[in-house]
């Protein structure tokens, strides 16, 4: 399967600007520093937390000069065990550019809360040492994945 065959599997997707995910990617990082029981509890596996870290990196590794990030969500039973796709849309050059990546629907679902337990389990300070963004950046781009 290619992005655009994903693409048209979509039930859903996240649009961030480049400045919004790079502070949900330090949080999604920080998942390593939570206890495998503590994302057990909310049905966060740690295949799903290696899952959206290795999505996050790929899409991390591709913000060069991209103003846009959309992450299309599919459903886990279209996923069969194929690698998503991602690619880099428009031209290298002014602010449409926009990177592409998918994520399984049950990863999607559990990221708010998975973020969340990070948020609580560092606390503002720490919060901010280890991102480099404060709680108030935090909550504002985790609003734009339901948190």
């Amino acid at each position: 399967m290619n992005s655009s065959d994903y693409a048209e599997l979509e039930t859903c997707r996240i649009e961030l600007s480049a400045n919004q995910f790079m502070v949900l990617f330090q949080v999604a990082v920080q998942l390593r520093e939570i206890q495998e029981w503590r994302l057990a509890d909310l049905g966060f596996s740690v295949v799903d937390r290696d899952r959206l870290l290795r999505v996050a990196r790929a899409i991390n590794g591709q913000l060069q000069g991209v103003s846009h990030v959309r992450i299309g969500i599919i459903d886990d039973a279209q996923l069969l065990s194929e690698p998503m796709p991602m690619r880099v849309d428009g031209s290298q050059v002014g602010p449409a550019v926009e990177v592409q990546a998918f994520l399984p629907l049950s990863i999607a679902r559990k990221w708010p809360a998975a973020a969340g337990l990070v948020i609580s389990a560092l606390g503002p300070r720490e919060l901010f040492l280890r991102t480099g963004y404060s709680f108030d950046e935090v909550q504002e781009a985790m609003a734009e994945v339901g948190g």
